[in-house]
């Protein structure tokens, strides 16, 4: 992935997943709270912490995006169908016919 431009949501969630595994590598297989208060490699964690969060997020937005999509289009079939059902309805209703005896006195 280095050198690669991050284009989408699934390329920035696999960026992320391996920004983890380098930072496990760099870290001696510690995680953030395993690790000495003073040890230096606690700000490895702090920046891969940041990144992968804004990373993880585009993720997210990506997939948010692809649901509202697919939401608009459920809901415009779904008004298609109800035009339909009343235009189906309109026409299987008679019209209401004036009285027999004409006007009422």
């Amino acid at each position: 992935m280095a050198g690669e431009t991050v284009d989408t949501g699934k390329e920035a969630k696999c960026f992320a997943d391996y920004m983890r595994v380098h930072t496990l590598e760099a870290s001696g297989g510690k995680t953030y709270a395993e690790m000495p208060q003073d040890s230096p490699e606690r700000n490895i964690w702090v920046t891969e912490t940041a990144l992968t969060t804004a990373l993880y997020t585009s993720y997210f937005a990506e997939k948010v995006a692809l649901f509202a999509i697919i939401v608009g289009i459920v809901m415009l079939l779904v008004g298609i169908g109800f035009i339909v059902l009343t235009a189906y309805a309109r026409r299987r209703t008679p019209e209401a016919a004036p009285p027999a005896g004409g006007a009422a006195a």
